[in-house]
This record gives C-alpha cells, sequence and structure tokens, in this order.
C-alpha cells in the first residue's frame, strides 16, 4: 500500500515558534525536510538490503514469475488507488500487497525491488504526477516496505514449506510489518511538511492500514496458491480483487 503526505497547510494553535514563521518560509523549508527524511529512508533501505536481503533467494517450486508481470501488476495497483481524509491529511490506498505476497514467494528480493521501484515508480511519475519531494518519499517508503517485507517473511517461511500454513503467516505477517512502518513514516513526513509534530492520525490510520493490508495480503495468498496449483486460474482472482476495490471506494465516498 503507497502513501504521501498531504500538501502543507497553516492553522492556528501551533507553538510559538511555528507561529512566528512565515508561509513562505515553512514552504521552502518543509520540502527540504522531506527529502531529507528520504535520504534517510533510501540509506536504511540500502544498507538493510546489502546487508540482509541481497543474498536470500525465492523457493524454488517449480514456477516462475516474470518480473515484468509483477512490475506490471505494481503498475496496476498503484493506478488504482484510494485516498481516505483524516482531518487536513489524505492516506492512500492500494492493493499494492497482492503484487507484494506474489513477489515474495516466487522472486528473489533484489528482482522484486526492481518490479516495485520500476512498476510503482512508473505509476507515480506518469499517472499520479507526485511533486518531486513526495516522489522521492514515496519511492523510499515503497523500497523500505519491500524490504522489509522480504526480512520478515524469509525469517518466518524458514520454519516450514511456504506453500503450507507457515508460508501464510509469514506472508500476512510480512506485509502487515511493512504497512505498520509505512503508516509511522508518513506520519514522519507530514510532521516535517508541517513543521510541527503531526501524529495524532496514527491510531486511526493504523489499525485501517493493517486491515486492508491484511484483505490484500490475503488476495496475493489466493494467487500464490493457484500459481502452485493451476497457475491459469489465476485471472480468477481479478474479480474479488476488484470488488475489494470497489468496497474501498465506496467506503471513502461515504467518509468524505
Amino acid at each position: 500500500m503507497a502513501r504521501s503526505p498531504a500538501r502543507h497547510q497553516t492553522r492556528t494553535g501551533r507553538d510559538t515558534a511555528a507561529r512566528l514563521r512565515s508561509p513562505a518560509q515553512l514552504g521552502r523549508s518543509g520540502p527540504v525536510r522531506v527529502w531529507a527524511l528520504s535520504s534517510a529512508l533510501a540509506g536504511i533501505t540500502a544498507w538493510l538490503f546489502v546487508a540482509f536481503a541481497s543474498d536470500l533467494q525465492a523457493p524454488a517450486y517449480g514456477v516462475e514469475l516474470p518480473w515484468w508481470a509483477l512490475a506490471a501488476l505494481f503498475f496496476a495497483t498503484e493506478m488504482c488507488v484510494v485516498h481516505f481524509e483524516f482531518k487536513r491529511e489524505a492516506h492512500t490506498f492500494s492493493l499494492g500487497e497482492v503484487a507484494l505476497v506474489l513477489g515474495l514467494f516466487f522472486l528473489d528480493p533484489p528482482v522484486l525491488l526492481l518490479a516495485r521501484i520500476i512498476g510503482s515508480g512508473a505509476a507515480l511519475v506518469l499517472h499520479r504526477r507526485r511533486q518531486a519531494p513526495k516522489l522521492g518519499f514515496n519511492l523510499a517508503n515503497l523500497c523500505l516496505e519491500v524490504v522489509v517485507a522480504a526480512l520478515v517473511w524469509h525469517a518466518v517461511v524458514g520454519l516450514g514449506d511456504p506453500r503450507t500454513v507457515v508460508g501464510w503467516i509469514a506472508a500476512l505477517a510480512a506485509t502487515v510489518a511493512a504497512s505498520g512502518c509505512s503508516v509511522v513514516l508518513v506520519a514522519a513526513a507530514i510532521s516535517l511538511m508541517e513543521g510541527s509534530l503531526e501524529l495524532e492520525t496514527i491510531p486511526q490510520t493504523l489499525p485501517l492500514s493493517l486491515v486492508v493490508s491484511a484483505a490484500s495480503a490475503s488476495l496475493g495468498l489466493i494467487g500464490a496458491t493457484l500459481l502452485y496449483v493451476q497457475p491459469l486460474a489465476l485471472w480468477l482472482v481479478m474479480a474479488p480483487a476488484a470488488l475489494t476495490f470497489a468496497a474501498y471506494r465506496s467506503y471513502a465516498s461515504i467518509r468524505r
């Protein structure tokens, strides 16, 4: 699931230091702070990947999933997103966990990371047209999600056969961990853009994010099981995925 900080707005009730700064000063310093956060995330992701994830390999059970197919799925899920508004901020949810779970089962982490960067990055640039600070943060956040999910999944799946309940638990744990990290990082990015601590939406967004991630991961697990048993039946996942997306859109519309 990709998420972005809301655009800068001022409000009454800020601390004295924030009130003394002009909107122009806040507008200039906010993106700089977000760029600093994005750079830190990129550095942490690179270190985790090189130190722990670069040598991991997907289980070999005779199923091949082309990286470009997964990149196309990441692109499609990033194109179809739902925006949930909490007070002045918008949090974006997608069905990206479907592609992420498939990648955990059938692609090595380096290839999975490449597919995520190409697929989701192309959607952010071509369709959602993110501004540079938000684009940099989103890409760094998505890459960190992949690395965290890969580390959690491989740690749990080493306890047994990934085609059994061990693999299911590993996939759910991986997506929930990645989603939780993303919610906290989005709140941090919003705080840096606003120039004040903006963490009050975490208790609201975190439960919803975890539920959406678990539901999307379940669809991904259905797809992974079909690939093991009958690959041609993978298209059957499209119907429940479309219905799930429609339900998210309806819920967001009701909230508005």
